[in-house]
């Protein structure tokens, strides 16, 4: 699984995206995933997933003009105009001491998610639920609820 985040500089706007592998999870046939759902071989960003999300955040955008800094990934090249969004790309193999988003979002869900897992998990093990079988009832549908919580 992936996950792409977009946010705003000082955080109070924060999207998440999932990128799985399977096209239609059965898992989604009973309710809809918490956050938007794409799918591609390897579960990787692709370039068509990456162009989809930045069209439907320009249009979500209204008239307000927002700067994206990207990584340069190949993916990241986009031949649509974009009207309310400018990506600039930062230099080839710039640290992630200078990325914003390792230092900011991606660096606070990596703290919290442990923590939403290890609180699921006790109430499951509460509940009477081992932990080797609450370890394998995770899959896509129970994580990205805590994927979710752990972000917003």
């Amino acid at each position: 699984m992936t996950v792409l985040f977009l946010c705003n500089s000082t955080g109070t706007e924060k999207k998440a995206y999932v990128i799985g592998k399977f096209k239609n999870p059965r898992c989604f046939k009973k309710a809809r995933p918490p956050l938007p759902y794409y799918s591609s071989v390897n579960a990787w960003m692709t370039s068509w997933i990456w162009s989809d999300i930045l069209q439907k955040f320009d249009q979500e955008l209204g008239k307000r003009k927002n700067l994206l800094f990207a990584d340069n990934a190949s993916f990241h090249k986009i031949n649509e105009t974009l009207k309310n969004i400018k990506i600039i790309c930062m230099l080839p193999n710039t640290t992630s001491l200078i990325q914003p988003l390792d230092r900011g979002i991606i660096r606070t869900t990596k703290m919290h998610h442990p923590t939403q897992v290890m609180r699921e998990m006790l109430q499951a093990v509460n509940d009477g639920t081992s932990i080797i079988d609450y370890a394998k009832s995770i899959a896509i549908f129970e994580a990205l609820p805590l994927l979710n919580r752990s972000i917003f």
